[in-house]
């Protein structure tokens, strides 16, 4: 027998990790991707959170691991300074030629090749479970060097994700490997302890379903709760997203 068709788990190193996604970022998805389902949300609390921590000014912005560049597209239109870094060089290029007004660059969040204190706030949704072990605290400590004084660190991530579970296998080779690439799983208290060892104040933290709007919940959206949307999600939202929410949300604020 070949031995690449005997089940084997795949053992990720950067390499793997960059080849994964040149080939992933290319696939059009089921659904659209986070960056894009969640944009409206993010870009709700990214310009609340300017309003209250830089009185509004016009900030510079990274976006780590920014996939197709939909959410950067969006914060520039609003007046935001957008940057983003990705280990995809075809994703980078991709990006390029969609928003030209904006400035990406192939890189890792280990080492960005930004100066100190660079940006008002940094960004990593939907990424950090994808860090290999021996990057992790890296990368924490490369996002509070290239963030000002009393920037912020804005992050969106599975909450308790179980890594038993939603294995995939490929059926030409049999490797055997996490749904899509996830590799670190994040509760409360380790988003705590990763900001703490960098400096950063924890400001907000909480499980969320990353969404300002009640789609998926009631069924059909008839036109009249469509309608009334707004309203019941000031009233249910952060029920629902308590109750519901999959993603855990964090920003944190530099000490110093």
């Amino acid at each position: 027998m070949n031995r690449m068709r005997e089940p084997h788990y795949v053992v990720w190193d950067k390499e793997k990790i960059e080849a994964y996604w040149n080939v992933w970022g290319n696939l059009k998805p089921v659904s659209p991707w986070f960056g894009e389902k969640a944009c409206g949300w993010m870009v709700e609390e990214l310009r609340a959170l300017t309003n209250k921590y830089f009185d509004g000014k016009k900030v510079k912005i990274l976006d780590c691991g920014f996939g197709a560049g939909y959410l950067l597209g969006e914060l520039s239109k609003r007046g935001f300074d957008c940057y983003g870094i990705d280990l995809s060089s075809e994703r980078v290029h991709k990006a390029q030629l969609d928003h030209p007004n904006i400035t990406f660059k192939v890189g890792s969040t280990t080492s960005t090749n930004f100066g100190d204190s660079f940006f008002d706030i940094v960004i990593t949704t939907q990424t950090i479970e994808h860090f290999l072990d021996e990057d992790l605290q890296a990368s924490f400590k490369e996002f509070s060097r290239i963030m000002a004084k009393r920037g912020l660190l804005f992050i969106t991530t599975r909450f308790e994700e179980d890594l038993s579970r939603e294995y995939k296998v490929c059926p030409d080779c049999h490797a055997i490997f996490r749904h899509s690439q996830h590799l670190q799983s994040f509760d409360f208290k380790r988003i705590k302890d990763l900001f703490n060892q960098v400096g950063i104040e924890a400001v907000i933290l909480k499980r969320s379903r990353c969404r300002n709007n009640l789609k998926g919940v009631i069924p059909g959206r008839v036109k009249l709760l469509r309608l009334m949307d707004p309203i019941l999600y000031r009233i249910f939202g952060a029920y629902l997203d308590e109750r519901m929410g999959k993603y855990l949300y964090a920003v944190g604020r530099k000490f110093q």
